[in-house]
Formats: structure tokens, sequence, C-alpha cells
């Protein structure tokens, strides 16, 4: 005997999130995010946090500072994360 299934997808379920880049990069601007914060802001899963920061590392001068930390980087940042300008002012200061 003789069967064919017919199978129904709804296709509707599937939506794609948009994710508000620029508000990522604000925060980011404010200090650094971690993995969870970044998951938060963007509103999505844990899974798809990887692909939101290779994203924005496109197009922004963005780093890990240490695992699970992520930061925007700045003129005077070497991705160390030390201030060096600040640094070298304060110990030009000292020395006075």
């Amino acid at each position: 005997m003789w069967v064919q299934l017919e199978l129904q997808f709804d296709f509707r379920k599937k939506t794609k999130k948009k994710i508000d880049y620029n508000l990522l990069v604000e925060e980011l601007r404010k200090g650094p995010l971690t993995f969870t914060q970044i998951q938060a802001i963007a509103g999505i899963k844990r899974a798809d946090v990887a692909q939101v920061i290779t994203t924005l590392s496109l197009h922004y001068p963005i780093y890990e500072v240490r695992r699970g930390l992520y930061k925007l980087s700045t003129a005077e940042d070497y991705g160390d994360g030390i201030n060096h300008q600040a640094a070298a002012l304060k110990e030009f200061y000292e020395n006075d």
C-alpha cells in the first residue's frame, strides 16, 4: 500500500530579529560589556552573540579585553586595556 504524506510547514514562526547595532556601539563607548550584557542589549539567544560580536568587529575596532569582556578601542588604546596617554602624563607629573 502506497501512502503519500503531505507535510505542512509554517514558515511564519521563523522571524529574524533586527539588532540595533548603534545601541550596542553607544553602550560600548560608555565602557566594556560582557558577553551576557551584549546578549541582553541585543535581545538574542546566547548562541547568536558571537555572530553579533563578529559583525560589530567588521565595522568598529572592538576587541576582547579578557575572556567574555569586550571593549571598543580608542585612539589612545593599544589593545591591552591601558590608557597609555594617561599613564605617560601621570608618570610625567610624578617625576616633577
